[in-house]
């Protein structure tokens, strides 16, 4: 959560927050004491070239804010002609996994998995992050996981934890075929404009 007394000694002309409860009492505090806030919503790619805009036209760059706007769909277009193939592998993505939580079809990432050619191996849900069991795992089939690092620990550290905690599951053809990919969160899972960079590691996942 963003310190107050921070952000007011920073004498900023424009906050940006997200609309989150954790950043929602700061946005209303600043408001009150008559800073001048910009709460913004990004949970989807579409909202976040919405938010870019916004952010473009409240600091007087609309023109810097379209051109950026542009080279991240251009590059957007490219990645999914590059990897968007007949192949259509089923994809489960982990959040956690203890206890198991995956990301649903409500989701940037399954936004992700649709625009590089795959399908979430996960029905609809109503959450947007469900924890599913053992069984509704072992029907869903994934034939490729994806799952977010945690922490700090080093990547192929937890690469190597992953391909052990999953070897339980041998029958999944994501496990079968040595389809286990831990990816760097901080790179994949913020919407931003290094978002082609996130999802051109997703592609070389479900398409190596």
């Amino acid at each position: 959560q963003p310190d107050t007394e921070a952000v007011i000694a920073a004498k900023p002309d424009l906050v940006v927050t997200l609309q989150i409860e954790q950043q929602k009492r700061v946005a209303d505090s600043l408001n009150r004491l008559g800073y001048r806030v910009l709460a913004l919503k990004i949970e989807k790619m579409e909202e976040l070239f919405t938010a870019i805009q916004k952010i473009g036209i409240a600091t007087g760059c609309k023109q810097r804010a379209d051109k950026l706007i542009e080279n991240i769909s251009g590059q957007l277009n490219y990645l999914k002609s590059k990897y968007n193939s007949t192949n259509r592998p089923k994809v489960l993505w982990v959040i956690q996994t203890e206890p198991l939580r995956v990301a649903g079809r409500n989701t940037f990432i399954n936004e992700f998995i649709e625009l590089l050619g795959g399908e979430n191996a996960i029905g609809p849900t109503i959450q947007r992050y469900p924890p599913i069991g053992t069984e509704e795992l072992l029907a869903c089939n994934a034939e490729v996981i994806i799952q977010s690092a945690m922490g700090k620990t080093d990547i192929s550290r937890q690469q190597q934890q992953a391909e052990v905690f999953w070897s339980k599951w041998a029958s999944l053809p994501a496990v079968k075929n040595n389809k286990i990919y831990v990816v760097n969160s901080d790179t994949v899972l913020r919407l931003g404009p290094r978002l082609p960079q996130g999802v051109e590691i997703v592609g070389r996942c479900l398409h190596p």
